[in-house]
């Protein structure tokens, strides 16, 4: 796994000359005021890895911040760059932005290996190196949805969820299919004729025959055994000229019964189409979005070019520009995932257009089907057929609209829905209805004819009746079958993701404790939600006891500082758990809201959990932090500090000596000037640290008058501590630091009482022993008091003091 061994860049951002950072795999902590330059060194290695930066990727900018990045003092013809060497050397790459002869930036990368391609591709798409101070939160306050598709990309969980759409789409459409062919409605008129021509009703082959015998029961003729006699009965009692009529009388109702079956179908269709507009309204309403939309098509044309085939030099396809290949490809596939969002209002608003299209589609293919009835040749059904061509027409005329409306920037284009007038529909039914009554009454006193008439009907009745069944079952089957499956997928989503969730949430809880130890938030977690209605998975939240009780979100009752403290241990966890390809991370000022108490805890979480194995890259510009921090990692990390300078711009300098070291130097050197002041600084830091270790009592003090205490007060408030703990022996120091601080008090200000080295070095002296006393020298920690033994000791335990 890569760490780096040396980072070189120029022209990038605010570093116009050259700076280098030998680093040889070691961990670094760099020191700098705001705009020195910190964060041009994370853009450069961000736009190294991901060819954008995100923060300067926007509209205006465009081209993903690369315009913003090169550093605007160099001339035309010089060279910015970012070069990593790692410690794996096969990977060592130099990545520039060069001016072509157009005029145009250009990327070019010093290593075209397949390895060095395979290994950016992943540090891309799956692991977290980067943690700036902007992004802490964004984990822990993001949206329920943000959450889950933040944690899905990390673990490839994205790739179920892909499927498990694809399921609930396909049961989605089955069931929308189902309803538009409304078997219940159909299957009840049929009922209804079996219903008005045998006096009864219907259920099973058996009851139909006994039906059908007791129609036919006046006649001289056998009884039927099957349904195969149906017919040879219809032929025994037909006459020539009752078939004829029969016939139209089927006709008749077959028509009246499809207008009966239209009118709901149209009501859905307008449904459908109504939501399809109000949606098509709002998204045609953002402009935005409709030229995201455009875009993607665009950025998909182009990734088909590139992978294909058609582009052999690394050159865009689209502005012709030169460009690596897989680069290109990868600030595609992230500008995509950028849209992913706006492209699923999109695809939603495609799904209510493809919804309405379907059931159109059934109403015109029924239609068109019945104008094909050869009784509506005849001059008697010559209305009626300009009627029914009207309905397809019409019908026609809504598809090929409803087919060429397309979101589109510009003008909104709405179109209206299928001009069929119900009130029509039902005057045509009740003239078929009164047609079929006329009919009828020609045949009215011939009972041969009435029972063959109603056979007749009773036979198409029944076995529609069979067909819809049939079709309606082997609907319900392949509806209940997804369902099971979909359920079962969601089932055991829910088993993955929840154990998953709850490895995680021991992490981060872990994590969260280490920084923040006061036990008012507890179990810290991870939890699914899931839709009331579906039982879909649509988000995690996180969970946690507050004094006790299960609450959340975090936003309820955590401050900035514990926000961000979840923020960095759900990165260092998504980090530790899933990095494959690297062994270090960046962290850019994360530390700034924090509060000054548990700085010290983060740091020292860090340099015990992580800096054995991995290689950290942290920045700040809080400089009492620093100095926490710089002194916790003397002689293990590597300190430098960054500053501006206005013509050569960002310059990476050595740290200039500690505190500790310049007292020592000048006592060496009998250097008497600011000795004072300086001794008493260190022991003001010394005492501050020790007060909150021991947890010694101070008085309340508003906002910063809280960080100005004096040393006599810090003295006194930690020997009444220490007093607790009779083993820790300390009187003898604290009578002599009461002096010290009386010799750097009157350094401090205008007097004429003069002081001399000798009488500052004893004091130091006593500084040191207090150091001793309360410092252990194996594992060199100060004692604090820890809550699990009620007592004070170091980290390793060979200092432990019990409380009297």
């Amino acid at each position: 796994m890569a760490k780096i061994k040396k980072l070189h860049i120029k022209g990038i951002r605010g570093i116009k000359k050259e700076i280098e950072l030998p680093l040889d795999g070691e961990s670094i902590l760099i020191y700098g005021d705001n705009g020195s330059g910190k964060s041009s060194i994370t853009d450069a290695i961000e736009w190294f890895y991901k060819g954008s930066v995100e923060h300067l990727s926007n509209e205006e900018i465009g081209r993903g911040g690369i315009p913003a990045l090169r550093n605007v003092n160099l001339a035309p013809s010089e060279e910015a760059f970012v070069e990593i060497e790692f410690s794996d050397n096969k990977l060592n790459c130099r990545k520039s932005i060069v001016t072509n002869n157009r005029g145009n930036l250009d990327t070019v990368f010093s290593n075209e290996s397949q390895e060095f391609k395979n290994y950016l591709e992943a540090t891309r798409k799956n692991e977290h190196i980067m943690l700036r101070n902007q992004e802490l939160a964004r984990f822990v306050i993001g949206k329920k949805s943000e959450k889950l598709e933040s944690l899905s990309k990390i673990i490839g969980f994205n790739v179920v969820t892909d499927r498990k759409d694809k399921l609930r789409a396909s049961l989605n459409k089955l069931k929308s299919e189902m309803e538009a062919k409304s078997f219940e409605d159909a299957k009840s008129r049929e009922q209804g004729y079996l219903l008005e021509t045998l006096k009864q009703n219907v259920n099973s082959e058996v009851e139909f025959i006994n039906a059908i015998n007791e129609l036919i029961s006046p006649l001289p003729i056998r009884k039927l055994e099957s349904l195969n006699d149906v017919n040879k009965t219809i032929d025994l009692i037909k006459q020539a000229e009752d078939g004829k009529i029969t016939e139209e009388i089927n006709f008749l109702i077959r028509i009246k019964d499809q207008l009966a079956a239209l009118i709901p179908q149209l009501s859905n269709l307008k449904e459908l189409h109504s939501k399809y507009i109000e949606h098509y309204k709002s998204i045609s309403e953002n402009i935005e979005t409709l030229k995201n939309q455009e875009f993607e098509l665009l950025l998909n044309a182009g990734v088909s070019l590139l992978r294909n085939g058609f582009v052999d030099e690394d050159e865009c396809p689209l502005c012709l520009q030169n460009k690596n290949k897989d680069e290109l490809l990868s600030e595609i596939s992230e500008r995509m995932d950028k849209l992913k969002k706006q492209k699923e209002e999109v695809d939603k608003n495609k799904e209510l257009k493809k919804e309405t299209q379907n059931l159109l589609d059934l109403c015109i293919e029924q239609w068109t089907f019945t104008l094909r009835e050869k009784h509506l040749t005849e001059v008697a059904y010559s209305e009626l057929k300009i009627s029914v061509t009207d309905l397809v027409n019409n019908l026609n005329k809504y598809g090929k609209l409803l087919r060429e409306n397309k979101l589109e920037c510009g003008k909104i284009k709405i179109i209206d829905e299928p001009q069929i007038d119900e009130k029509e529909l039902k005057a045509t039914i009740e003239e078929l209805t009164s047609r079929i009554e006329t009919i009828k009454k020609q045949k009215k006193d011939n009972l041969r004819f009435d029972i063959l008439e109603k056979l007749t009907r009773a036979k198409i009745a029944y076995l529609r009746k069979v067909e819809l069944n049939k079709e309606q079952e082997v609907y319900k089957l392949l509806v209940e079958s997804l369902r099971i499956s979909y359920s079962e997928f969601l089932k055991k989503q829910k088993e993955g993701l929840t154990n998953f969730l709850t490895n995680l949430s021991k992490d981060i809880n872990d994590l969260y404790q280490e920084m923040y130890t006061d036990g008012r938030i507890q179990n810290v977690s991870l939890s699914l939600l899931e839709d009331e209605e579906t039982g879909d998975l649509n988000g995690i939240t996180l969970y946690y006891d507050f004094q006790g009780n299960k609450d959340y979100p975090p936003k309820k009752y955590f401050n900035e500082s514990r926000i961000n403290s979840l923020g960095i241990a759900y990165f260092l966890m998504s980090m530790n758990k899933y990095n494959k390809c690297n062994k270090m991370f960046i962290l850019d000022d994360v530390i700034s809201s924090f509060d000054s108490t548990h700085r010290q805890r983060f740091a020292e979480l860090l340099i015990h959990k992580y800096s054995k194995e991995h290689q950290i890259i942290a920045f700040t510009h809080e400089e009492s932090w620093f100095q926490i921090f710089s002194r916790l990692v003397k002689g293990k990390w590597i300190v430098k500090n960054i500053k501006w300078d206005n013509n050569d711009g960002s310059k990476i300098e050595e740290i200039t000596k500690s505190l500790r070291q310049k007292i020592i130097s000048n006592i060496e050197n009998r250097i008497a000037e600011s000795l004072g002041n300086d001794v008493r600084i260190y022991l003001e830091k010394l005492l501050k640290e020790v007060a909150f270790k021991i947890k010694a009592e101070l008085p309340f003090r508003l906002n910063d008058f809280n960080e100005q205490r004096t040393p006599n007060e810090l003295c006194q408030a930690v020997n009444s501590q220490l007093k607790k703990y009779p083993k820790v022996v300390h009187k003898e120091v604290f009578e002599k630091l009461i002096t010290t601080t009386v010799l750097g008090n009157l350094e401090s200000h205008d007097n004429s009482t003069s002081t001399n080295v000798d009488d500052l070095s004893a004091a130091w002296d006593k500084i040191i022993e207090l150091e001793i006393l309360l410092k252990c020298s194996d594992c060199n920690k100060l004692i604090e008091y820890v809550e699990k033994y009620k007592n004070l000791r170091c980290e390793c335990g060979n200092k432990d003091y019990q409380r009297s």
